[in-house]
Formats: C-alpha cells, structure tokens, sequence
C-alpha cells in the first residue's frame, strides 16, 4: 500500500488491501521484528493496535531507535530526548544517557538494540490478533479472487 494516508483507520487500511500486500505481510507475521523492521507492516501494525485501543508507544520508540542505529556512529546526545518524549522508560533512559555519557558508539548500539528488545517484547504481547486479523484479510483475498 504505497499510497495510504497516515489518518486511515485500520479496516480502511485492510479493506484497500491486495492480495500480493496481504501475502507479503503474512510472510512476515511469523516474526514481532520483522514487522517491526518493514515500514509497511508496521504502520499497518500500528492502525491495528489503535483499533484495538493498545499503546503504539512501545512502536514508536523501536522506529525511533532503528533511526538512531542507521546513523551509527553519529550519535548526538540532545537527538535521545526524542526518546524520553516517546515514553521510554526511565531505567531504559537512565542505561543509555548512560552509555551515551561514556561515549562509546559500540555501548549506544547495543543500549539501543536492547531497547528495541524490550519493545519487541511489549508488542508481541498484542501480536497474535494482529496476525489472525492479517491470516483472516489473506484468506478472503484469496477467496475473492477464487471466484
């Protein structure tokens, strides 16, 4: 879905669905972070858990950190405030402005990529729905399709 708005909702999203997008994202249900890595399948993941009234919060601050790790090993500690401002956690926060004091881009990495560890284990919380809403949207593709 190339060419959806931010302001759809989740059934507006599914209801535009094709077949090829809906197999695709199925292919990556099998893995939280796979999702999570694929800008398509998370906003889709994104509208799906604000249907069901659930934090995207957890969303936001892996996106944001997998932001912060392709500019590795730029890192500029006034940009992390982002992630305060997101809801990180202030153990999470403490641990990197930790890192970040020290200096070390190695330590910044990894600090980030457990954070988005620990996000990866909120959303899995939820994920089950979202991949039997995406299992449930391919089978009736495919059944129109069939005829």
């Amino acid at each position: 879905m190339t060419t959806s708005s931010e302001k759809e909702n989740f059934g507006q999203l599914i209801k535009r669905m094709k077949l090829g997008e809906a197999e695709r994202i199925y292919a990556l249900s099998n893995s939280v972070g796979k999702i999570l890595d694929d800008a398509g399948a998370r906003m889709i993941l994104r509208h799906f858990m604000e249907s069901e009234n659930k934090s995207v919060q957890c969303v936001d601050i892996y996106e944001t950190c997998a932001e912060f790790l392709e500019n590795h090993p730029r890192y500029e500690s006034c940009e992390f405030e982002i992630l305060s401002r997101l809801g990180l956690p202030s153990h999470l926060r403490q641990r990197l402005f930790y890192r970040l004091n020290k200096g070390d881009p190695i330590s910044i990495s990894l600090c980030l990529k457990n954070i988005q560890a620990e996000c990866l284990s909120e959303v899995a919380v939820s994920f089950s729905d979202f991949k039997d809403s995406i299992t449930k949207t391919r089978m009736n593709l495919k059944l129109k399709t069939l005829g």
